[in-house]
């Protein structure tokens, strides 16, 4: 894939993530000779589930946060999508916090901790 291919796949996204459409360093995009990719604030976004040595395709340019999501997503497709949401809405509604913020001291110890060392 070459630069000129990288910028026109940036300027028919709007020079942003094709998921969740934050916005990538369009002024990086500008420059005529190549940049470092990281520099733009996008990734190029592959098929995650094709073999080493297969043909592969570029689906589009992504922020890292949604490319590392949807690289998991593709990695663990034993999981379906919505398991895999309602895994991670579960895990911020109930977090395995031992302690809470900004106490500086161990009084306000989660009671779910069973650990004797932190009673």
């Amino acid at each position: 894939m070459t630069w000129e291919d990288i910028r026109y796949l940036a300027a028919i996204q709007n020079f942003q993530c094709g998921i969740c459409s934050v916005p990538f360093k369009k002024k990086a995009f500008e420059q005529d000779k190549y940049v470092k990719i990281k520099k733009t604030g996008a990734n190029i976004d592959h098929d995650h589930t094709r073999k080493r040595g297969q043909p592969g395709h570029v689906r589009g340019l992504l922020c890292k946060s949604c490319n590392l999501i949807l690289g998991h997503i593709e990695k663990h497709e034993t999981l379906k999508l919505g398991e895999m949401i309602d895994r991670f809405q579960d895990y911020i509604k109930n977090p395995p916090q031992v302690y809470r913020y900004p106490s500086d001291d161990f009084t306000d110890i989660d009671p779910r901790c069973e650990n004797e060392e932190f009673s």
